[in-house]
């Protein structure tokens, strides 16, 4: 076993976004809690690992939505604008993935959500008070854009895995 270690030397990491709500992770959940979050007025950043929204439905290549049927809200919502695009094969069937990326992006779009693709969440900062209280303060990135900080009130996992709440020690 290697026991060999680089230490890394220290550097500022820019904080780039600083709003109301960040949601780590674009899948189903992630989509529908920064739709949520902006459409009740919220500054909302949705990062995501993967290149298009969507998680299991979309990169997952999942195409078919699984007990949606007689579903409120968002998902009937969804379900009508995919058969009114013409996405889905019959009512009830597959999906057009192709299309699920499209209808994803515009709606959030269209509520103010400001989107992040192929971004990772990989490190948290979590502020103890002096009554021993903890918070999530930012939250750790490294994309493209190299390694930067995002700042928020609320902080909302979607990853799937946890991968937030793990970072932040929960």
């Amino acid at each position: 076993m290697n026991s060999a270690a680089w230490r890394e030397p220290s550097k500022n990491v820019p904080v780039v976004w600083d709003g109301d709500v960040i949601v780590c992770g674009a899948g189903p959940a992630g989509v529908a809690a920064a739709l949520a979050s902006a459409l009740s007025g919220a500054k909302t950043q949705l990062i995501e690992l993967h290149g298009c929204l969507g998680g299991v439905w979309t990169s997952g290549l999942l195409s078919w939505i699984v007990d949606a049927h007689d579903k409120p809200g968002i998902m009937a919502c969804l379900l009508d604008e995919l058969d009114r695009r013409g996405a889905r094969a019959h009512p009830g069937l597959a999906y057009d993935i192709e299309a699920m990326k499209l209808l994803l992006e515009q709606w959030c779009q269209a509520a103010g959500v400001q989107v992040r693709l192929l971004t990772r969440t990989v490190a948290t900062y979590v502020q103890t008070s002096a009554s021993n209280n903890k918070r999530l303060q930012l939250a750790i990135t490294e994309s493209k854009s190299g390694r930067e900080a995002w700042r928020a009130k609320v902080f909302i996992d979607a990853t799937g895995g946890g991968d937030l709440a793990a970072l932040a020690g929960c």
